[in-house]
């Protein structure tokens, strides 16, 4: 405690070490990963794949109509 406010807001040599490695790394692996951020080429697993299934329709008004009747339980009571 006593340190903290002795040191009055500046860094200290481990602070000032710490963070040039950080630097260091950062900058280090953004020059080696230079790649695709979002992983495009690596998105094989998604071939022959669907957005949504013909089903998604029933879903949807399953869905609407579980939410209706709660809504008309609701309302009656």
């Amino acid at each position: 405690m006593g340190l903290l406010m002795k040191q009055e807001h500046e860094r200290s040599k481990l602070q000032e070490k710490i963070a040039a490695e950080l630097r260091e790394k950062a900058t280090r692996t953004s020059l080696v990963d230079n790649e695709s951020p979002d992983m495009v080429e690596d998105s094989a697993y998604q071939e022959n794949t669907r957005l949504t299934r013909s089903t998604a329709w029933a879903w949807l008004i399953l869905f609407l109509v579980i939410v209706v009747s709660v809504v008309f339980i609701f309302v009656q009571f």
